[in-house]
């Protein structure tokens, strides 16, 4: 009976303990899966923040790359005036050239005509 006793005895301590350490370790998890929702939380964050720092990056890519673009299609535009300019340029020197060579032929005319 006294060993009935005791065993029941320990049996109730064993079965108190495991309850103790049962509870610690279900409150051990509670906290660990708090955790693990915080840090998945806080980890969602740094994601959302991450892309929304990508996305700004590609609009300030794009940005700048129609810029870029614009700049391209300007020096081209300028070129091309440029090329327009030579081109008027050179129209006018050679209208320059023929007036003068009109001049000097009359010029010569003239003195031809004085000489006779």
């Amino acid at each position: 009976n006294l060993n009935n006793i005791t065993i029941d005895s320990l049996t109730n301590e064993y079965e108190h303990k495991m309850e103790d350490i049962k509870r610690e370790n279900e409150h051990k998890l509670q906290l660990m899966e708090m955790r693990i929702r915080d840090e998945q939380q806080q980890n969602k964050l740094f994601e959302n923040q991450n892309t929304e720092k990508v996305l700004n990056l590609q609009r300030e890519l794009n940005k700048t790359e129609e810029k870029f673009l614009k700049s391209q299609q300007e020096i081209v535009q300028l070129n091309s005036k440029i090329n327009e300019f030579k081109e008027s340029l050179s129209s006018i020197k050679n209208i320059n050239i023929s007036n003068i060579n009109e001049i000097k032929i009359e010029h010569q005319q003239q003195i031809k005509q004085m000489n006779d």
